[in-house]
């Protein structure tokens, strides 16, 4: 996915999640990346829960700050088709 996008020298990417990039930032060329694949993915790497995924991503990735080329995190919303995403919010709300 990384590859798609020919983002220039200096952009920061967000380790371990080349694969939750869904575009490239119109004005300043940054790295777009996808919350709820982001929170989907260290769910299933971790084994963590919905809410322990989406702790770690406010307190560890969201809210970094690394200067000019900071990605972009955006929520897609009820759009998002992720399967580990759906059964997580199933059983949350079921609970």
């Amino acid at each position: 996915m990384l590859e798609d996008f020919d983002f220039d020298e200096g952009v920061i990417i967000v380790d371990g999640f080349d694969d939750c990039i869904i575009g490239k930032d119109f004005r300043k060329g940054r790295a777009v990346y996808s919350i709820e694949k982001i929170i989907e993915k260290q769910m299933i790497k971790s084994n963590w829960s919905l809410e322990e995924s989406i702790e770690n991503f406010d307190h560890n990735i969201g809210s970094a700050y690394t200067g000019e080329y900071t990605p972009v995190f955006v929520w897609q919303g009820d759009g998002y088709q992720g399967s580990a995403w759906e059964l997580a919010r199933k059983k949350e709300q079921s609970a």
